[in-house]
């Protein structure tokens, strides 16, 4: 297994959201590699940290319960799948604004005269 698998695949070993088959490969390579292992520290870090400030927010009334459960807030994931998605949505929007530029899309042409 290599390193930008193990990587993208930490938030949800870290959340025991893979199955075991992945887990012993991920496992089997967090041994003999020190940089995912560091990242893997990191990742468990962030995750204990979430937790307590989790803990440290006041209880909601029921209006604001159920407005969270609606958007989904309180799945202890969401905030790492978070972390790993959005450098994809941002690499995402660079390439489509580069592309548009390349072929000479231009928004404004015309609008100056």
């Amino acid at each position: 297994m290599k390193c930008n698998h193990v990587e993208d695949r930490l938030p949800f070993y870290v959340e025991n959201e893979i199955d075991a088959a992945e887990r012993r490969e991920i496992d089997s390579h967090l041994a003999s590699c020190h940089s995912c292992g560091e990242s893997l520290a990191v990742y468990v870090q962030l995750e204990a940290s979430l937790m307590q400030r989790r803990e440290r927010v006041p209880a909601a009334g029921p209006l604001a319960t159920r407005v969270m459960q609606q958007v989904g807030y309180g799945r202890r994931h969401d905030f790492l799948r978070v972390l790993v998605e959005w450098p994809a949505m941002v690499s995402s929007a660079f390439v489509t604004a580069g592309l548009l530029i390349l072929f000479g899309f231009n928004p404004f042409q015309g609008t100056l005269e």
